[in-house]
């Protein structure tokens, strides 16, 4: 009886946010030390996420200013345990989430580099919720730009060219509700859920990759996440494409750069 009442109130609060207001949506993610991204990341998810749940690893670059001066976001920390990062975040991204299960409608399970695009914005998401959607997969994309991005508007209407990316089609959205177990594999690049699973008939969702932004911060960036793998990383070949030399990493900017085209719906 106590499940069924806990049941009921649940499709209650859910009915009335339908009815009367906007579907919940928290998001959850990890960071360390991405001062220049999180402005661009805020900027995205500001007017899709009510509340944002986001576990630093020690940053020490301005990042935790950024994230305790931003007033939706609940800000703590994630401590990696054992000999892979990877694996340690995998089990975060597993269970986190958890604690929005009767409290929202929509969970984002994403990197500060991943934009999650529709053009319909908000309104995609409660459109997915009135037809009865429980995830909602995304098709990805490698985007690429000369030089690291400024100004004020979201970087989806600002770097459009891309590629078309296997490795970023990921599930980062889906009901908390509805899901018991989301089973990703390592980097979140593949998942089993478990639980009511239905999806639209077609990925309509795109998850935008903002990691090529020149070739310059491509190359900072690596140095510095290199220096985050650990020996079971490592042993594991995992963040592997961190260890390639600067040379490497320019050409793979300049490849990705020369094949990208607009990005359908940006």
């Amino acid at each position: 009886m106590q499940g069924a009442q806990r049941w009921l109130r649940a499709i209650g609060k859910t009915a009335s946010r339908l009815v009367f207001g906007e579907p919940v949506t928290h998001l959850y993610c990890l960071c360390w030390n991405e001062a220049p991204m999180l402005p661009h990341f805020f900027r995205h998810y500001d007017p899709l996420v009510d509340r944002y749940f986001i576990f630093d690893d020690g940053s020490t670059d301005g990042s935790l200013d950024l994230l305790r001066q931003h007033p939706k976001v609940s800000l703590r920390r994630f401590q990696c345990e054992g000999d892979s990062f990877v694996a340690s975040a995998r089990a975060f991204y597993h269970s986190a989430w958890h604690e929005s299960r009767g409290r929202a409608d929509w969970v984002l399970l994403v990197n500060i580099d991943e934009h999650l695009h529709h053009p319909e914005g908000r309104d995609y998401f409660r459109r997915s919720l009135r037809k009865g959607y429980r995830v909602l997969p995304a098709k990805g994309y490698e985007m690429v730009s000369d030089s690291f991005p400024g100004g004020e508007a979201p970087l989806h209407m600002t770097v459009k060219n891309g590629v078309p990316s296997a490795v970023f089609n990921k599930l980062c959205a889906f009901r908390p509700d509805a899901i018991k177990r989301i089973g990703y594999g390592a980097g979140r690049h593949e998942a089993v859920p478990a639980g009511r699973v239905i999806a639209p008939p077609r990925v309509k969702l795109k998850l935008l990759h903002y990691k090529f932004l020149g070739a310059s911060y491509v190359i900072e960036r690596y140095a510095q996440l290199r220096e985050r793998m650990r020996p079971g990383d490592r042993a594991r070949q995992w963040g592997k494409h961190y260890f390639q030399d600067t040379d490497a990493i320019t050409r793979s900017h300049r490849s990705i750069l020369s094949q990208a085209t607009p990005v359908p719906g940006l």
